[in-house]
């Protein structure tokens, strides 16, 4: 993808890992400390900022090439 890829904040990025190496949404919860509801808002966010940029993507998994890999979460 062109251009540099919007900031995401390090829950977002933590999310984003996660569920772009196959966790569902219920592990990255429980590994993060969150509610399901929570984990779908963050990924609702990260394709909110990527929509903005005139980049939306059909599937959030391949963004994570687009960053470097976030330090392990808590």
């Amino acid at each position: 993808m062109p251009g540099d890829p919007p900031e995401l904040s390090t829950q977002e990025l933590h999310v984003l890992y996660l569920y772009g190496t196959g966790s569902t949404l219920g592990a990255i919860a429980r590994r993060l400390g969150i509610a399901i509801p929570t984990v779908r808002s963050y990924l609702d966010r990260i394709r909110a900022k990527w929509a903005a940029t005139d980049e939306p993507v059909h599937d959030i998994r391949t963004l994570i090439h687009e960053y470097p890999h976030p330090n392990p979460p808590p």
